[in-house]
């Protein structure tokens, strides 16, 4: 299967990605058909199947050249402070407990489509609290620089 891949190629990479997606799912429907009494390990993020996507997914992106655009590069810079922020110890039991209740949301049909819609929500809303954080760090700066120096 993997013997005529070039990762310079974009068409050998894609082969590459179907080959190992191929390779993920295979390996979902057997763990489905067996059973294991550990099925759980294939859930983490330890996972084997996780590590393949991973690959997979970098190898596709590591030829792309990608062109600067001012509003991602603004976006994609509060994405550790979105981080911080959902999975702060303080804040995580106040916005998964009691904000997002998440725990009542699980045996719905249309579970998928919240899970989704919540975390859009908590990224545009931690987003919005990092740029709110860097205006303000910008005019304290700004007038400081004024007065003091």
């Amino acid at each position: 299967m993997f013997k005529e891949i070039n990762l310079r190629n974009h068409s050998s990479l894609h082969k590459l990605f179907y080959s190992l997606l191929v390779l993920m799912l295979a390996s979902i429907i057997v763990i489905d058909f067996i059973k294991p009494n550990h099925w759980f390990a294939f859930l983490t993020t330890s996972s084997p199947l996780e590590a393949i996507a991973g690959i997979s997914l970098f190898l596709i992106v590591k030829n792309t050249t990608i062109s600067y655009n001012e509003i991602i590069n603004k976006i994609a810079a509060s994405t550790f402070a979105v981080y911080l922020i959902h999975c702060q110890a303080i804040f995580f039991p106040i916005l998964w407990n009691k904000i997002v209740r998440a725990d009542q949301w699980q045996s719905i049909p249309y579970t998928v489509g919240y899970e989704l819609l919540v975390a859009c929500v908590i990224y545009c809303s931690a987003t919005l609290i990092d740029f709110i954080r860097i205006y303000i760090l910008k005019t304290y700066l700004k007038f400081k620089v004024r007065f003091v120096g």
